[in-house]
């Protein structure tokens, strides 16, 4: 329900929290924001946590193993 208003409209905490330990920024608003500003930067950023996100899935997998 953060992904469904506008990112500009929160303040800079929730957009840190949004962004690092729910990654609903990286869901929702950085793929809208590769797609309008056409930023090289922000499509760089998405692969770079989704590379981070898949790292630590498996590491806390691999962890919850017996």
């Amino acid at each position: 329900t953060l992904t469904i208003y506008p990112e500009n409209m929160f303040p800079a905490v929730i957009k840190f929290v949004m962004y690092t330990i729910i990654p609903a920024g990286y869901i929702a608003h950085a793929p809208i924001k590769v797609i309008t500003n056409s930023s090289i930067t922000w499509f760089i950023v998405l692969i770079l946590a989704t590379v981070f996100f898949v790292t630590l899935t498996c590491f806390l997998y691999k962890k919850g193993l017996p």
